[in-house]
């Protein structure tokens, strides 16, 4: 198969029923979505290599729930100071997630069953980063602006956080 690029950029086009499967993993598949939800969308994904969900307004919201085989979430607002959520992360949904365009909040949470391998977060330029386990294990690598907070949450778990720091930072955690 070949790089396919799906295009879901009409305004709420993509909702949890959708389903976008691709048969190949070598591939360089793109889904190009806008959302208009700050609670998360769930659709069935699989082996589509990078996501490029945009929120119309102030917030962005993916659930990884129904995902396999991503490599990259790219979040992003249409609004300066928007909130990017993703829920059910793990490394078999998706191994990165990168806050973009105008993501001054961004929240991401692992799913039930823990990360599996590590999770790396980007937070670009968001000033507030929260990223909270669950309640298995949990791992991830994230990397902070300068200047920004970041809170880990454990969850009922054990788990690993790795932190990229700008110049400075705040880091808050707890169980």
């Amino acid at each position: 198969m070949g790089n396919d690029v799906v295009n879901a950029t009409t305004n709420g086009l993509l909702a949890s029923a959708d389903i976008v499967v691709d048969r190949s993993t070598t591939d360089s598949d793109v889904l190009n979505a806008t959302v208009n939800v700050s609670s998360g969308v769930a659709p069935r994904i699989q082996n589509v290599e990078t996501l490029n969900i945009s929120g119309q307004y102030a917030a962005t919201s993916l659930a990884l729930t129904n995902v396999l085989g991503t490599q990259t979430v790219n979040l992003s607002t249409g609004i300066a100071g928007g909130t990017a959520t993703v829920t059910d992360a793990s490394s078999i949904n998706a191994v990165n997630v990168k806050a973009g365009a105008n993501v001054n909040t961004l929240s991401v949470t692992s799913s039930a069953a823990g990360t599996r391998d590590t999770v790396f977060v980007d937070a670009g330029s968001a000033n507030s980063v929260t990223v909270a386990g669950n309640t298995a294990a949990d791992l991830f690598d994230v990397k902070l602006a300068s200047g920004a907070s970041v809170t880990a949450n454990g969850g009922t778990s054990i788990d690993a956080y790795t932190l990229n720091v700008g110049a400075t930072a705040s880091v808050a955690g707890h169980n």
